[in-house]
């Protein structure tokens, strides 16, 4: 007998507000999301290249907000980022 197993992902996406970035802001390694329902942010997954660049001409232009704490203590440099912010995530993105 001869068993085969295969492993099933399932993504859901989700709505959420990007409230800052880690890394250069031209060229941001993650960025801090606020999923819809939850108070405190957590990081993306890290960005590609073209991703970033794309990313970082947004941030670079928005208010900085000083240094916070993600949910797992994670720092990160929160801006105001204004309509643009808002995203659709995967949960496996972050």
């Amino acid at each position: 007998m001869v068993l085969l197993r295969r492993k099933i992902r399932h993504a859901d996406t989700t709505d959420a507000q990007v409230v800052g970035s880690v890394g250069p802001r031209r060229r941001p390694r993650r960025l801090a999301v606020l999923p819809a329902g939850e108070d405190r942010p957590r990081l993306s997954a890290p960005l590609n290249a073209v991703l970033a660049a794309r990313l970082g001409a947004l941030l670079a232009v928005a208010p900085v907000e000083g240094e916070h704490l993600t949910e797992a203590g994670e720092t990160y440099i929160g801006s105001s980022s204004g309509s643009w912010s808002r995203c659709w995530l995967r949960p496996r993105d972050w």
